[in-house]
Parts: structure tokens; C-alpha cells; sequence
């Protein structure tokens, strides 16, 4: 299940930053800061670069989590697992800044 979800969440940042920074589609986003909508929407290069760092820092714990479950480290396994939990509840609450 760990493995899903950081693998998830690291595709989902990492197409959001190649859909913006690489791509330039940017019509579909209300960049600006206009309305309720967190402080990375200010700019297209601030949040495709949020986006990065969220996609390389989902990517760490996948690649380590794959680590573990290849040695069968079972508490390791399970510290990935915790930090997959810590990390998405970080990325909801900075999804809430500034809105």
C-alpha cells in the first residue's frame, strides 16, 4: 500500500510539474492568487517548482520504501509506511496555506 501511494502521489506532482513547467499549459490554473486558492498558485514557476519538490521528496520515500521491502526490513517498512502518512498530511496542511 506504501508503495501505491508514494508512487501515486510522486506521478501526480511530477505531471502537474511537466504540465506547466514543460508543457506551458497554464490556462487551466488561476494563477494570480485570486480567491481561495494556496500561496504556490501566485505564480506558474512557483508552483510547478512546489510541485517538484513534492513529486522528488514522494519519489525519496518510494525508492527507499522499495529499499526495504526488498532487504524484508519490516521496521523499516513500517518507519516508510509512517513517513508516507506524516508526508501526506504535510501536503494537505501546505495545500491549506495561505487560502
Amino acid at each position: 500500500m506504501t508503495l501505491i501511494l508514494n508512487g501515486f502521489l510522486a506521478l501526480m506532482n511530477f505531471s502537474e510539474w511537466y504540465i506547466v513547467k514543460i508543457q506551458g499549459r497554464t490556462a487551466e490554473y488561476p494563477f494570480g492568487g485570486e480567491g481561495p486558492t494556496p500561496y504556490y498558485y501566485k505564480t506558474a514557476e512557483l508552483y510547478s517548482t512546489v510541485n517538484l519538490i513534492w513529486g522528488i521528496i514522494f519519489l525519496t520515500v518510494l525508492l527507499f520504501t522499495t529499499w526495504t521491502v526488498i532487504k524484508g526490513q519490516k521496521k523499516l517498512t513500517a518507519i516508510s509506511f509512517g513517513s508516507t502518512l506524516i508526508l501526506l498530511l504535510g501536503l494537505f496542511i501546505h495545500g491549506q496555506i495561505g487560502t
